[in-house]
């Protein structure tokens, strides 16, 4: 549950900022006339990527245990496709991994914009 609300979440927040950045590549400019939006965007992006780091932890954990118990058990016949189950659970993760590298980058970008709205930064 918490890996899917975490993906949920990773989501929504990524639709949000959709229409900020359509109209920043449009026009150049940005939409708020105020210096809160490289804030909001730094902010926003540090706790979503550390939103799923931590579902990406819980996800694989939650997997290998499932995992491990089912082979404990020693069921056959239904070893296989609960392997299957799991291992598509491991790949969903594996996604969320991906976002969560794009996340980061996005981050470390949104800290040299943030940087460079206030001062001169080391990167620009």
């Amino acid at each position: 549950r918490y890996l899917l609300a975490v993906a949920i979440i990773g989501a929504l927040y990524t639709v949000c900022q959709l229409p900020f950045a359509i109209y920043h590549v449009a026009t150049g400019k940005r939409l708020s006339r105020n210096d809160c939006m490289p804030e909001f965007n730094f902010y926003g992006d540090e706790l979503v990527s550390y939103l799923l780091a931590t579902g990406i932890g819980a996800g694989f954990l939650v997997c290998a245990d499932l995992k491990e118990d089912a082979h404990e058990a020693g069921l056959r016949d239904s070893r296989e496709s609960y392997d299957k189950f799991l291992n598509m659970g491991i790949l969903a993760t594996a996604l969320l991994f991906l976002a969560f590298v794009c996340m980061a980058v996005l981050s470390v970008l949104s800290s040299i914009n943030r940087n460079h709205d206030k001062t001169r930064s080391i990167f620009g």
